[in-house]
């Protein structure tokens, strides 16, 4: 199954882009999908480690089942002050 990700900030930078799209194999879970984007972006494992993700606009933990028509986002926590 194919998914669109997008990508923002550190994840963005370390990955080279805003979207990327994985072809993953059914069923698959967002820790298939991390080790996908690991496999194919290296430089992106050590902000993996803290990512936040979102499917459909929902935090999800890497158990979550991804459907082919989620929609993913990736982001790195902020802090301010």
């Amino acid at each position: 199954m194919k998914v669109n990700i997008h990508c923002y900030s550190i994840i963005k930078e370390r990955v080279g882009q805003s979207q990327v799209t994985l072809d993953l194999q059914t069923p698959a879970t967002v820790r298939d999908l991390l080790d996908e984007l690991v496999r194919l972006y290296p430089a992106v494992t050590p902000s993996l480690y803290t990512v936040i993700i979102t499917v459909n606009r929902e935090f999800v933990d890497r158990s979550h089942q991804l459907n082919a028509e989620d929609e993913i986002a990736l982001f790195s926590p902020v802090s301010g002050g």
